[in-house]
């Protein structure tokens, strides 16, 4: 299979789905379960990138998690950054994006940050948060793809 030509954009509900999954030899199917997206994550035919704001959302989800210990924690959040995910900080153009995006989607900063940087480089944005789409206006959803939908598409369902 030919190297897709996109960029997905991972978002938190998608990394958090991972967790619960049996053993598996391979690290990064292991975090993020079984789906055609991570078959061509793992076979190196996509590109996953994220805000580095994913690795804070991450590590604060699973410190509240009921039964999360520090390691744990520290595990999670060392294993998913050491995956091969693009990893993007906060510049002073993604920055303008994501408030625009926030201001006039009436969506947090959390969330227009992903959706700012989907839009910078010109990739999907990978999620698995249906709320948030109902939270904004069609023109802010277009580049958006739900895991589901990633799978449908790929397989030409």
């Amino acid at each position: 299979m030919p190297r897709l030509s996109h960029l997905a954009i991972l978002a938190l509900g998608v990394e958090l789905r991972s967790y619960g999954i049996g053993e598996d030899t391979d690290i990064r199917r292991r975090r993020f379960g079984s789906s055609e997206m991570v078959d061509d994550f793992v076979s190196d035919l996509i590109d996953l990138q994220a805000p580095s704001l994913l690795l804070y959302e991450l590590g604060n989800a699973l410190r509240c998690h009921p039964g999360s210990t520090e390691r744990d924690c520290a595990d999670a959040v060392k294993q998913t950054r050491n995956l091969g995910l693009g990893i993007h900080e906060l510049d002073d153009s993604l920055t303008e994006m994501a408030l625009m995006l926030s201001f006039r989607g009436k969506i947090t900063f959390y969330d227009a940050a992903y959706l700012a940087l989907a839009r910078e480089l010109n990739a999907i944005f990978l999620t698995a948060d249906r709320v948030l789409c109902t939270q904004i206006s069609e023109e802010a959803r277009s580049g958006m793809t739900f895991l589901e939908e990633y799978t449908q598409a790929r397989c030409g369902c």
